[in-house]
């Protein structure tokens, strides 16, 4: 099977059955509300940059409206330049003890397995910590551990209330975490 990006008609072949039987410009109803499918990347640059208030945006979810902007701000002088220097030694120290740990890990063995991914959060953690609150990833590993677990809670919430078509997404959610 050759390699491409054309993976709607398998991902989603409801959508891709609506494109060629109505065109880019399709409506679709969620419950009792009506939704307005548009596929055209010109027509969707002109809605999303609309300025004039002529398109409805949908709420803001998780920070209404302006608090983005807002918290954006607040948090912007952090990551200036000067900033980012002086916390370099920070970063320095995180990634010569990841380097380090590796080295132990490895000894004198020829080839070595390792999880990547975790070594990263765990990276990204220690980073984090040293650069905010300077103390390194150990200390402020409870913390982030409890993070994880109230994610999983929420999200354990969030399915558990009936929505039509989210069974499917629990049973995926329940393989990907048994397996």
């Amino acid at each position: 099977m050759p390699l491409n990006h054309d993976i709607v008609h398998r991902v989603n072949p409801m959508w891709h059955q609506k494109f060629h039987k109505y065109g880019k410009i399709s409506l679709s109803w969620l419950q009792r509300r009506p939704r307005l499918i548009i596929a055209d990347p010109e027509l969707l640059r002109l809605i999303l940059n609309d300025k004039n208030g002529h398109f409805q945006k949908p709420p803001e979810f998780h920070l209404g409206r302006g608090k983005m902007g807002q918290r954006r701000k607040l948090i912007t002088p952090a990551f200036h330049h000067e900033k980012l220097q002086g916390m370099l030694p920070a970063f320095l120290t995180s990634f010569c003890n990841l380097i380090d740990q590796w080295k132990n890990s490895v000894g004198s063995q020829e080839s070595f397995e390792l999880d990547v991914a975790q070594e990263m959060q765990n990276l990204a953690a220690d980073v984090i910590s040293r650069a905010a609150f300077g103390s390194n990833f150990e200390g402020g590993k409870k913390i982030f551990e409890l993070q994880k677990e109230q994610a999983v809670l929420v999200l354990e919430a969030f399915l558990s209330m009936y929505l039509p078509g989210l069974q499917v997404t629990m049973h995926f959610l329940n393989w990907a975490k048994n397996s």
